[in-house]
């Protein structure tokens, strides 16, 4: 159904498709880039290979779907969401997210390189070795999300609480500038120390 509602919005040249649910639909080496989808929802669908560039999502969802190395560059994401899905490779760069959730993902490896997030959420999801470098964050919700050798090259973490996302063996520059004005809890501040060079001692010896 997906494919024909594609071609049906390619040749109206609104490149829009809207209210509707696609279901278990297996998509594979398709062009999608510049679609405009409005409330609809990809429920276990799986997407092979598929180009979703420069697209706009509004109000929408994928839930329990699989969009693994797939290209979502330069994406607007409004009041939408990717549920319970595994991304791992997928492509994000220079994407924006505006009142966004990720929530229950595994996206492993996943490019947001160069992406911009205003007031949206990630919670329970898995991003080890990711790519938030360059990433401009704006009133964001970080919860139980597992950043493991995640880089956050360039990306300023000002006010950003980690305390309960594991955020061990991240990249950062040099100066280790992004780190200033994180919130972290006790256990991920000694590890931060280690970084800028300091001993922790148990106690003080003249």
């Amino acid at each position: 159904m997906l494919i024909e509602m594609l071609k049906e919005a390619r040749i109206d040249d609104e490149n829009i498709i809207k209210n509707v649910v696609f279901e278990g639909e297996e998509i594979q080496g398709e062009d999608l880039s510049s679609i405009d989808f409005e409330n609809v929802v990809f429920k276990k669908c799986r997407f092979i290979h598929v180009d979703f560039s420069r697209s706009g999502f509004y109000e929408s969802r994928f839930q329990g779907s699989d969009f693994s190395n797939c290209k979502f560059t330069g994406t607007f994401w409004k009041k939408s969401g990717l549920i319970n899905c595994k991304g791992s490779g997928a492509d994000f760069s220079q994407s924006c997210f505006k009142q966004a959730i990720i929530d229950g993902g595994f996206m492993d490896y996943v490019n947001l390189a160069q992406s911009k997030w205003e007031k949206s959420q990630i919670k329970e999801s898995k991003f080890e070795k990711a790519f938030f470098s360059e990433v401009t964050f704006k009133k964001m919700e970080m919860s139980q999300v597992n950043f493991k050798g995640t880089d956050f090259y360039k990306t300023p973490l000002k006010a950003m609480e980690f305390a309960s996302c594991n955020i061990e063996e991240i990249m950062l520059s040099e100066t280790l500038t992004e780190l200033e004005g994180v919130r972290v809890n006790m256990f991920q501040a000694l590890e931060f120390s280690r970084l800028l060079g300091l001993e922790i001692v148990d106690e003080y010896t003249p």
